[in-house]
């Protein structure tokens, strides 16, 4: 009877792994296990605690179920074709307990179910109940595979789970993985596995984060290094279509040729702003890390060779003064000034050729070695192309200053430039020059033809200073300060900046080439084709002067004989006056002490 039993459970065991799905990876072997001793063997068919009786008919989990559908092990086969003991057989053979009977009313799973129809037509010894029992078996292995893998883990499976393995579970979990418990392994992360990842970063992720850190810190303090910045004090505003304009866009150019440079500026420092002293400005230019400053003015020239002492390590150049010519200024700064005595001849040529009452009036800052030399620059043009090529009498040509005191117009201390160019229109200038940084004599001009008089004007400084009234705009001559800057920035950031005295010059090839030029005239809408004839042709006079090398050092139609006002004599017939000499030792236009003779207006301020 044993081994009619026995040999039934062997054909049952085959039965099962035939039916196996063959897509079902046979798992690792486990390293062969000795036979079980009789306590051993005793031990495993014994009657089932309570715990493990309610163990067993929990819902199996996903990996229990993956192993009881799985192809079992060669020592699980061998162990069941093994004789068993005494004590086994009479327990198969006996009715079950109370715990057993339980076991088999609780629902049972797919497997359990199937599983308890075979033994019992084993039991009975009949070859169709056999029969019907592998079929059965087979079929519900199948439906407790497909189940088990939606299923989801009773509250009774994750507490086996996180119990105490026993210790054949043990020498499972020391086994190899099947490929099941790999792919299981790789799958989602439970929630306390998530939070663990989340709270306590890895090694790796540390480093890597660190890593970045740091490439973004360098990045940062490379951009920095790279960086050049360089500071602009202007003594009006950025947007005055005048001098101040001139500078900010010389510093935009520097910015659009020289990578890495960044302009700051700072805008209406004069002393009639007492808000933002001097000395202020600097110090805020110098904090944004500026390491050369542009001090755009004569109203700084004195300030800018006292403050510079504070600042060694910064270059200071100032525009229009002359402290580095004289001696005056320290080591770290350097002065920079447009020879714009061309430009203003220009602008007196324009008037003369179109006045038609032969009156020219010239609106003036305020009175200066720069401001009287440029007015009689404007003069000088004036009475030559008025003679030359519009064939009037110089003598009967007027030409009158007036000064407003000041760069532009600020109320309460200066003159209204408005009302300035009103007054020389009133008079009967139908010209006027402007000598301020803005444009309040085109305005008014503009203004006035809208009314239909015939009047005109030439601004100043800025080369866009027409758009405020083209329709009456001769011409301007502007400053292009952008190539000198583009110089002076490119040296002192290479560490070779020199202080100097530095003027610049019109380019005689194109004085309107952007890219080279230092001085330029743009001829207005309002100029006549003929006049416009005559004015080309007297430029083509200026740059064949300016070009020949034995007129090196002197300007065009500054030439003997001169005088000043009060009739002393600066030049001598045909004798040049120097552009620039030694002041006290000899007359020179930079340091022209008075208006020229011939000129209406005060040469000194009252």
């Amino acid at each position: 009877m044993h081994r009619k039993l026995l040999f039934l459970l062997l054909i049952f065991a085959l039965v099962i792994a035939a039916c196996a799905p063959a897509a079902t990876p046979t798992p690792t072997p486990l390293p062969p296990t000795a036979e079980p001793t009789e306590e051993a063997t005793t031990e495993a068919v014994a009657e089932p605690t309570e715990e493990a009786t309610e163990e067993m008919a929990a819902e199996p989990t996903e990996e229990a179920t993956e192993e009881m559908a799985a192809e079992p092990t060669e020592e699980a086969t061998e162990e069941m074709a093994a004789e068993p003991t005494e004590e086994a057989t009479e327990e198969m053979a006996a009715e079950p307990t109370e715990e057993a009977t339980e076991e088999v009313t609780e629902e049972p799973t797919p497997d359990k179910a199937a599983t308890g129809t075979a033994a019992a037509a084993l039991i009975q010894g009949t070859s169709t109940a056999s029969a019907m029992a592998v079929q059965a078996t087979a079929t519900a292995a199948a439906e407790a595979r497909a189940a088990a893998a939606a299923a989801e883990p009773t509250e009774e499976a994750t507490e086996e789970m996180t119990a105490e393995p026993t210790e054949e579970a043990t020498e499972e979990m020391a086994a190899e993985p099947t490929e099941e418990a790999t792919e299981e392994m790789v799958a989602e992360p439970t929630e306390e596995a998530t939070e663990e990842m989340v709270a306590e970063p890895t090694e790796e992720a540390a480093m890597e984060e660190a890593t970045e850190e740091a490439v973004v810190e360098a990045t940062a303090e490379s951009s920095a290094a790279d960086e050049f910045v360089f500071g602009v004090v202007l003594v009006g505003f950025k947007n005055d279509a005048g001098w101040s304009q001139a500078h900010y866009e010389g510093g935009l150019y520097v910015e659009e040729q020289i990578p890495g440079s960044r302009m700051v500026v700072v805008e209406n420092i004069n002393a009639a702003n007492t808000e933002v002293p001097f000395e202020s400005a600097i110090a805020e230019l110098v904090d944004q890390g500026a390491k050369l400053i542009f001090t755009t003015s004569d109203e700084h020239e004195e300030d800018t060779t006292k403050i510079a002492s504070e600042y060694p390590d910064v270059t200071f150049v100032n525009i229009s003064g002359d402290d580095t010519y004289t001696g005056e200024a320290p080591e770290n700064v350097g002065n920079l000034m447009g020879t714009m005595e061309w430009g203003k001849l220009i602008a007196g040529c324009a008037a003369a050729l179109t006045t038609e009452t032969g009156k020219i009036g010239y609106l003036g800052p305020l009175i200066n070695f720069e401001t009287r030399r440029l007015a009689a620059s404007a003069y000088l043009g004036a009475r030559y192309c008025y003679e030359k090529y519009a064939g009037g009498d110089p003598a009967e040509l007027q030409f009158t200053v007036s000064w407003i005191g000041f760069w532009f117009n600020i109320p309460g201390v200066t003159l209204d430039p408005l009302e300035v160019s009103t007054q020389f229109f009133n008079e009967g200038n139908d010209v006027v020059i402007s000598g301020i940084d803005t444009t309040e004599a085109l305005t008014v001009a503009g203004q006035r033809a809208a009314q239909g008089e015939k009047v005109w004007a030439v601004p100043y400084d800025f080369r866009d200073s027409c758009n405020a009234a083209p329709e009456v705009c001769l011409g301007v001559p502007y400053f292009n300060w952008g190539p000198a800057y583009v110089d002076i920035v490119s040296a002192v950031q290479a560490g070779t900046y020199q202080s100097e005295f530095k003027l610049v010059d019109p380019d005689w090839t194109d004085i309107n080439n952007l890219a080279t030029t230092g001085i330029g005239f743009i001829v207005g809408p309002a100029l006549s084709e003929e006049d416009q004839e005559s004015l080309d042709a007297f430029i083509a006079e200026m740059t064949a002067f300016a070009t020949d090398s034995a007129n090196a050092g002197s300007i065009f139609l500054w030439i003997g004989p001169l005088a000043y006002q009060d009739e002393t004599e600066i030049a001598a017939e045909g004798e040049a006056l120097p552009f620039i000499a030694p002041l006290g030792e000899a007359p020179s236009i930079w340091y022209l002490d008075q208006l020229l003779q011939g000129m209406s207006g005060a040469s000194k301020q009252e």
